[in-house]
């Protein structure tokens, strides 16, 4: 870039935020007919449009500048409080509810700003409670001088999010625009400092906070053709940024060059953007409504896109997702793909009332005893058989030393609860036969091996 086309570059917005490094000055909010520029930085006379400005939100107080210290529990109660709070108003003061929305949005990264979030919890939480704001401020609605107003607070805050936890928020700023005229105008002034920052890019960690900004709002105005330009100028599969040239193709109805693109983005070091990447294509694919997409869908994306903390949470959201795929079918999937810890899926199996499968997943691969334990007592009455065999093999893995902070009340109670199954259908003596068989080549001094001895 010239020294005269750097003259020309289109200024950021108010304060420069540290992390910002181009364009080196600011951009002005975009104008309008009925909203002059000198106007959008003041808020506007208090009106029914803009809601009861003497309603008192309670978690204001809450989130004043470093209110929370550095364990996440807190914080995250009293965000979930907000957005709560906010949703109740929502259903009959939409505008007084996207007011309150903006007015979390911008004390959020001050208010965390001492919280511990190398967990993740934190910045999930936030990520959560963006995602339903947008919601409430989007669906509002209210004249063009309202939204501009409220879309230079959003801009700001993120500009000003310096840890970041809002940054999400860059995303949404199309949807938040809730028309292609005010998301086309936007783009107008971010386009050229997005281009300069794209193409004089010299560090992968540079960054531009307009950047999304941009293309989210190109792809709200369904300028698909400019996005797609604007990406071209990126030297870097960067996934954030090219997400938006696989969505505008898909949008365009290209549906196998949009997953092209996006996988063209795959990085074989980084498992955490190649689930990004599943879960951008099942989308595309879910979004056309079409069998043979739904299907392609699940073939390809499925299993990874839809990966949960749990086990069992991955099969749900998967099952929730493709209601026309067996549940044994997904299992079957599913524990294809972790051959080496198959026992994992004890508690699935059990679920979805493969019994016989989940015996022989526990018998085959570890699990955890104390899960085994649960379905032994709660399985007694409603099938003893299963509930003997889980109680038995819960008895197993405790003596190969699974589980953690074992007592010999835990032993006592899984002996019992898989006698009390076994008594039901006249087996108790053959279930102490099998127990005693297991514990006579065991370590005699296992504290494990002790305690079933005591109580044999």
């Amino acid at each position: 870039m010239t020294e005269k086309d750097s003259n020309n570059v289109i200024p950021l917005f108010s304060k420069k935020s540290k992390r910002t490094e181009y364009p080196p000055t600011e951009v002005v909010a975009p104008e309008f007919e009925d909203h002059p520029s000198s106007k959008a930085k003041r808020k506007p006379k208090t009106n029914s449009t803009w809601g009861d400005s003497t309603h008192k939100w309670l978690f204001l107080p809450r989130f004043r500048s470093s209110a929370f210290g550095w364990k996440s529990d807190t914080p995250i109660k009293r965000l979930k409080e907000a957005v709560s709070e906010i949703k109740k108003v929502a259903r009959k003061e939409p505008i007084l509810a996207a007011e309150g929305s903006i007015k979390l949005i911008e004390r959020i990264s001050n208010a965390l700003m001492n919280v511990d979030g190398s967990s993740g919890a934190m910045g999930s939480a936030v990520n959560a409670a963006i995602e339903e704001l947008v919601k409430i401020i989007s669906s509002a609605k209210c004249d063009t001088e309202t939204r501009a107003y409220w879309l230079k607070r959003l801009y700001d805050a993120h500009e000003a999010d310096e840890i970041p936890y809002i940054e999400a928020l860059a995303d949404y700023f199309g949807e938040l625009c809730a028309s292609k005229e005010l998301a086309s105008k936007w783009a107008d002034k971010l386009i050229e400092p997005t281009q300069s920052y794209l193409i004089d890019r010299k560090s992968f960690m540079s960054s531009f906070s307009g950047t999304s900004v941009c293309l989210s709002c190109l792809f709200k105005a369904e300028r698909y053709d400019e996005l797609l330009q604007l990406l071209r100028c990126y030297q870097y599969n960067f996934l954030d940024y090219k997400s938006w040239g696989a969505k505008a193709l898909a949008a365009q109805g290209k549906i196998d060059e949009a997953l092209e693109y996006a996988e063209s983005c795959k990085d074989s070091r980084n498992v955490y953007e190649d689930i990004q990447i599943s879960q951008l294509c099942e989308e595309i694919l879910l979004q056309t409504n079409q069998e043979k997409h739904r299907q392609q869908a699940y073939d390809n994306y499925a299993l990874r896109a839809n990966q949960r903390t749990t086990n069992l949470a991955t099969f749900r959201a998967i099952k929730k997702k493709y209601p026309q795929v067996e549940p044994q079918k997904i299992l079957a999937d599913l524990i294809a793909i972790e051959s080496d810890s198959k026992g994992k899926w004890f508690a699935t199996a059990k679920d979805i009332g493969e019994f016989d499968l989940a015996i022989e997943l526990a018998k085959n691969s570890p699990c955890d005893p104390f899960t085994l334990m649960r379905a032994s007592r709660d399985f007694s009455d409603s099938n003893p058989g299963f509930a003997m065999q889980a109680g038995f093999l819960a008895l197993h893995w405790f003596i190969q030393g699974y589980g953690y902070e074992i007592s010999n009340y835990d032993i006592y109670h899984c002996l019992d609860y898989a006698r009390a199954a076994a008594s039901k259908i006249g087996k108790e003596n053959e279930l102490v036969a099998c127990v005693n068989d297991r514990i006579k080549n065991a370590n005699p001094k296992d504290f494990v091996v002790k305690a079933l001895r005591e109580k044999l």
